[in-house]
């Protein structure tokens, strides 16, 4: 008798088991945490955004399961692809010396912008007063540039958070008032505004979080009531997951990625002839081009690409275009998705 009973002690943890793994095959284990009323939580699986390139004027491929978190959170990666409109964009994490010479080409052809900055950019006082006095717009491309898909939630939401605060105690801070009556009308608005703003001041409310077992998925513009309001986000690396653009999502940010690119991140100069006929051969409508500041052969890129690409009989989209463009855009205009 002993002897059995040791033996199912033995087998019964191994049957156990293998009835999980069935259930969990068939989704079963889902199934009973959706009745229970505990969700799954999202696939924590990365996804590193990448294009099908061609050279035929034609918007390039994207793997389905990108596309499909894009389309669901608020996401973009090509424009409006029914006008011959550009876009273009800057990821820049420090200043190497370049960017007042960029802002010259942009305003001499009349081109405004989306710059991606990371908190550490926002030291050049200088540079981000300037994008944004000649039009251009600022994007979040978090605080400490960290690879977001590897992190918690809390984690992701602290560091896309984080530069959000940085900006807004050097960019955001309401002007200095003469009177106490001004300092007094001030708070008021403040007050008056905190409960439509999603957060007030720098303090995030628990609704501007991304938690497991949160339901209410309403979108809502934290933004929009500040002075220069940040509306879009890119994450780093191009990687990215359900839950980090549920999380950008959430906060109020559309996510904008690329659909155009060169290999421009490392500091040596790159061939520019063959860098602007790969770009222009690319180039479609709708296409947001995602350039980098690191190396000086942006400047004479640059010259060359905007005047060219106006020729080929695109006009430069700006940012508030597109701001207004709807995430899923691209699902009932066009299939270029690939596995």
């Amino acid at each position: 008798m002993n002897t059995l009973c040791k033996k199912l002690l033995c087998v019964l943890p191994l049957g156990l088991l293998m009835v999980c793994f069935v259930m969990r095959g068939f989704g079963c284990l889902d199934l009973l945490a959706q009745e229970s009323g505990l969700q799954a939580p999202p696939s924590p699986t990365q996804i590193s955004f990448g294009l099908g390139h061609n050279d035929k004027h034609q918007t390039p491929t994207i793997a389905k399961d990108a596309k499909a978190v894009l389309d669901n959170f608020n996401g973009l990666y090509v424009g409006d692809t029914t006008q011959n409109k550009v876009y273009i964009t800057f990821d820049l994490g420090y200043e190497p010396g370049y960017t007042g010479q960029i802002l010259d080409i942009l305003r001499d052809n009349g081109v405004h912008a989306v710059f991606f900055l990371t908190s550490h950019y926002l030291s050049e006082t200088s540079l981000v007063q300037r994008m944004i006095a000649e039009g251009h717009s600022i994007g979040n491309h978090t605080h400490k540039h960290k690879n977001l898909p590897t992190l918690s939630r809390q984690e992701c939401y602290d560091d896309i958070h984080n530069f959000e605060i940085a900006f807004d105690q050097k960019y955001n801070q309401p002007p200095q008032q003469d009177t106490k009556q001004d300092n007094a009308q001030h708070e008021n608005a403040l007050q008056k505004d905190a409960p439509r703003n999603g957060y007030k001041q720098d303090a995030p409310q628990p609704n501007a979080q991304c938690k497991d077992n949160q339901q209410d998925t309403k979108q809502y513009d934290a933004h929009s009531h500040k002075k220069h309001a940040i509306k879009f986000f890119r994450p780093p690396y191009g990687k990215f997951s359900h839950t980090v653009l549920e999380q950008a999502e959430r906060m109020g940010y559309k996510t904008v990625l690329w659909s155009n690119a060169i290999v421009d991140w490392h500091k040596e100069p790159y061939n520019v002839q063959q860098a602007t006929q790969k770009i222009l051969q690319r180039t479609h409508n709708g296409q947001i081009l995602l350039l980098h500041a690191i190396n000086p052969s942006v400047l004479p890129l640059l010259t060359q690409i905007l005047p060219k690409i106006k020729s080929q009989g695109y006009t430069f989209g700006t940012p508030q275009d597109l701001s207004q463009i709807p995430s899923n855009f691209a699902k009932g205009n066009f299939d270029n998705t690939h596995s």
